[in-house]
């Protein structure tokens, strides 16, 4: 079932929810996993994904994020990704858990989230202890690659642009979708796997509203904000749910090694690096997929 619901300040926010209610083959009562995606990314990408996690007897939540996909976009041009804060996103969260309060969906709630939805869902967890059982990180967005250029002056540069009024332009590379974010130098950031790295341009060849381009400078400041908030000290320390943070041993957008850090300071957080994968190990090819489906499943059986 896909709908939309009305977000805290009225944003209009798409959805889709998957029953299952089988036991698994086990005899463990069917639960609800929430699987949020990453930056650009919408419902239809993860069809694969929400397969996999109903042959496991689970009932699936999925949501579009404010700004992308098929839910609300504040801009004309919606190909900009552009936002000036970070924490009305991390609160669509818990607008949807409350607009699902009624809905019956299986205990216990589980989390499954990817990048940029992971950085997002830190945040509702540090907010919000005690909603989910568990939680499944992939590749969270703790710190962004900044290369070629040092952090300090690309956080300079996007601290300007935005003084200068021009927080809705496009930052450096980044601009409409088109031809440069279907190219093998993006799969090369992404996956090693031709098919699974088409999936979302398929789905946006049939509705090319789904479509997002690059980065605002606008969206990278609040960007940089919520970074420089969860790496805080003492705010990993005080996120209570359970965490297994995946990392992808060949990413190249995330920094891996604040990733490391922020794993080891977690309250209740373990990390598992899947060597070689890059950055979408849930569009990976089978090798690094099932390295990710074990890790997952091992860590929900606890």
């Amino acid at each position: 079932m896909l709908d939309s619901f009305v977000s805290h300040d009225g944003t209009r926010i798409r959805y889709g929810v998957w029953r299952n209610e089988q036991a698994s083959p086990g005899g463990t009562p069917p639960a609800t996993v929430f699987l949020l995606p990453g930056r650009t990314e919408f419902i239809e990408k993860y069809s694969e994904m929400i397969a996999e996690l109903l042959d496991r007897r689970f009932a699936v939540v999925v949501m579009d994020w404010r700004n992308q996909g098929l839910s609300d976009r504040p801009l004309a041009n919606r190909s900009k990704h552009y936002c000036t804060d970070f924490a009305p996103a991390a609160r669509d969260l818990e607008a949807l858990l409350k607009h699902l309060s009624a809905a019956g969906l299986p205990e216990p709630k589980y989390l499954l989230a990817h990048s940029f939805g992971g950085h997002l869902s830190l945040r509702f967890l540090h907010d919000n202890p005690g909603v989910f059982a568990r939680a499944v990180f992939s590749a969270p967005m703790v710190d962004i690659r900044y290369a070629p250029m040092p952090a300090w002056f690309s956080r300079a540069l996007v601290r300007i642009a935005v003084a200068l009024g021009r927080g809705e332009s496009y930052a450096p590379l980044q601009r409409d979708y088109g031809k440069w974010q279907r190219g093998k130098m993006n799969m090369a950031l992404l996956t090693h796997d031709d098919g699974r790295f088409w999936d979302e341009h398929y789905f946006i060849d049939q509705n090319p509203d789904l479509a997002l381009g690059g980065i605002t400078y606008g969206w990278l400041q609040a960007a940089i904000h919520s970074i420089d908030l969860i790496n805080a000290p003492g705010y990993p320390e005080k996120i209570e749910t359970p965490i297994l943070i995946v990392q992808a041993g060949a990413d190249r957008l995330i920094n891996n090694d604040t990733q490391a850090v922020f794993a080891s300071r977690l309250a209740n957080g373990s990390l598992q690096v899947i060597a070689g994968a890059r950055h979408e190990m849930m569009k990976e090819i089978d090798e690094y997929r099932g390295a990710f489906w074990r890790a997952f499943d091992a860590f929900l059986a606890v």
